[in-house]
């Protein structure tokens, strides 16, 4: 039996001191980085790419995925992406 893949879903990390990095895999192709930390609230993240070239096709639809987070869909993949952070961790 084949194994259903879910999305979004860790592919690899990368760990320090203070923060560990999780690379994340939305489907679709969109494969992108997003940093942990603990602060006084808990686990808290942000998105690790923040530079964006604006002749590049690409790099404009990861700026759209992540920096939609005024509307629906970008709260969802913040959200989305912290959460594959942590059921990676429960795991």
């Amino acid at each position: 039996m084949e194994k259903i893949q879910t999305y979004p879903r860790v592919i690899a990390t990368e760990k320090n001191s203070h923060t560990t990095s999780y690379q994340i895999d939305f489907g679709g192709g969109m494969i992108l980085y997003f940093d942990t930390w603990n602060d006084s609230d808990g686990l808290t993240g942000d998105w690790n790419k923040y530079i964006f070239h604006i002749d590049n096709a690409r790099d404009m639809e990861e700026k759209a995925f992540q920096e939609a987070n005024s509307d629906e869909a970008g709260a969802y993949n913040f959200a989305a992406a912290l959460e594959a952070c942590e059921a990676y961790e429960a795991a």
